[in-house]
């Protein structure tokens, strides 16, 4: 039996076995810096991830031809999304606002970056129930952090648009879309006996402020979505991170059937 790696060479080996998982967590990064402000609604805000996550899908199919191998589905996906944001240039050409028309082109080029950048790539189970729990969790914080900024303000309005909660969005649509994003990995990941107690606690706890707050932004929206995309969640097949090894099913079936077979011989017996 090989001796327990320490966590520095656990994690070197899923980064080598595994390049993509540096990759996919950077994106996530740059998706986390640009939410607390206005949800990155501004150019300024969102023009510079946009770029980074570009240079990181180009870096990922120079030193990762693998994409080539992807899964034909993913590529259609991804091809599709490419072609919509071509067409979306495109139509810069008979636009009366070009200037809107170019933002919402180069705001479909991210959509297309980012989804190729995290599905051309496998990443382990483990890996990727660890970069979304993680991203889960910051948006969880940035949440927690709105929140009681709202309760203690003097005027906590400036929070509130005709009475909904848009913080920090700056739209309440948005905003529960921004807390959505995180709720449901807060409450399928908070729900596997793999994670340790502590760490399930503090999921559920963000699950609940995320679905709190969502529902505070009293989205029409957010309320058709929801159980869609839960019935879908519930429905999906159980993520492989979080299935039994063969090794343990196997040793948990063999007890059982061995005492099923002295129960049908003892029965024949008597």
């Amino acid at each position: 039996m090989p001796p327990p790696r320490s966590r520095p060479e656990a994690l070197r080996g899923a980064l080598t076995g595994s390049p993509a998982i540096l990759l996919a967590g950077l994106g996530l990064a740059a998706l986390l810096v640009i939410a607390p402000s206005n949800g990155g609604y501004g150019p300024g805000d969102w023009y510079p991830a946009a770029l980074f996550v570009l240079g990181l899908l180009a870096v990922g199919m120079l030193a990762m031809p693998r994409a080539r191998q992807a899964v034909p589905a993913v590529r259609v996906a991804c091809l599709a999304l490419a072609g919509y944001a071509a067409w979306s240039y495109l139509s810069i050409l008979w636009a009366q606002q070009q200037g809107d028309a170019w933002d919402g082109a180069n705001r479909t080029a991210l959509y297309a970056i980012l989804f190729a950048l995290f599905a051309l790539w496998p990443i382990p189970g483990r890996a990727a129930a660890v970069l979304v729990g993680g991203f889960a969790l910051a948006i969880a914080v940035v949440g927690l952090v709105n929140l009681l900024g709202a309760a203690g303000a003097a005027d906590p309005s400036g929070y509130f648009i005709d009475g909904r909660f848009a913080s920090p969005a700056g739209y309440a649509n948005a905003d529960a879309a921004l807390w959505s994003s995180a709720f449901w990995p807060c409450v399928v990941l908070g729900s596997r006996r793999q994670a340790a107690p502590l760490l399930r606690g503090v999921l559920i706890f963000s699950a609940v402020l995320l679905g709190g707050l969502a529902l505070m932004g009293q989205s029409r929206g957010w309320l058709f979505a929801l159980p869609v995309v839960g019935r879908s969640l519930c429905s999906s097949p159980r993520p492989a991170w979080g299935r039994r090894s063969p090794r343990s099913s196997t040793s948990t079936t063999r007890p059982g059937r061995r005492s099923r077979g002295r129960w049908t011989r003892r029965r024949a017996r008597s």
